[in-house]
């Protein structure tokens, strides 16, 4: 039931509207005197601009795979988060990580079952 929960929380991130990549993170938070980033986003991957770089070229590497955009889309949201100081930065984690291992999962789920359907001649 819990990674039912994360599939339609990443599905709906998606279907939000991340269909073009970014080419340099923005909090929401950025143009506004209201909020200011808490001491765990300034120590977090969200704060360093190499992590924000390296997924360029895996997004333009696979613009049709809707997890790569999902898992991006929700690490943008869970920065905001962190940076509103809505989530600590250890459930974040914890969420980023069991979203991104339910894709890898799949992923080798799918891979075997064509390796299944190739080797019976389907």
């Amino acid at each position: 039931m819990r990674n039912k929960a994360y599939i339609i929380l990443l599905v709906s991130l998606t279907l939000a509207g991340c269909a073009k990549q970014p080419t340099a993170f923005q909090p929401l938070f950025a143009n506004s005197n209201q909020v200011q980033p808490g001491k765990e986003y300034m120590e977090s991957y969200c704060h360093d601009p190499t992590t924000w770089e390296e997924w360029a070229p895996i997004l333009n590497s696979n613009p049709e795979d809707d997890g790569i955009y999902t898992l991006y889309a929700l690490r943008i949201g869970l920065c905001d988060m962190l940076a509103a100081g809505t989530i600590d930065l250890d459930r974040s984690t914890i969420i980023f990580e069991s979203a991104r291992q339910a894709m890898v999962d799949v992923a080798r789920r799918n891979k075997e079952r064509k390796h299944l359907e190739v080797g019976r001649g389907i």
